[in-house]
């Protein structure tokens, strides 16, 4: 994430959605640096990997915010999560088929 940042970039925000179940979108911000996050191709191959992995672990997610602080050498993250909730359908009486 940090890589697809502007090196001035002290600070950024990574906003990962699935608001379908299907498809991923993400957007990779700094709202009070200059320049422009480009996200590699690597990274999306590691937003799919990691969306995948709230599957395997039994924690899936509809929205995750990865945020960086850089101070001097060192790194900070935070990530905090929405949680994916499932509808779940009311049952149909057995005599009805529509």
């Amino acid at each position: 994430m940090v890589s697809c940042c502007p090196e001035e970039w002290t600070k950024g925000v990574l906003t990962i959605e699935c608001a379908d179940g299907a498809y991923l979108s993400y957007k990779l911000r700094n709202e009070e640096e200059p320049g422009k996050g480009e996200i590699s191709d690597e990274l999306r191959t590691l937003i799919d990997e990691f969306y995948g992995r709230g599957f395997q672990t039994g924690k899936p997610w509809a929205k995750a915010v990865v945020s960086f602080q850089r101070t001097g050498d060192d790194l900070g993250f935070n990530v905090s999560y929405t949680p994916l909730i499932f509808a779940r359908q009311k049952a149909k009486p057995f005599w009805k088929f529509w």
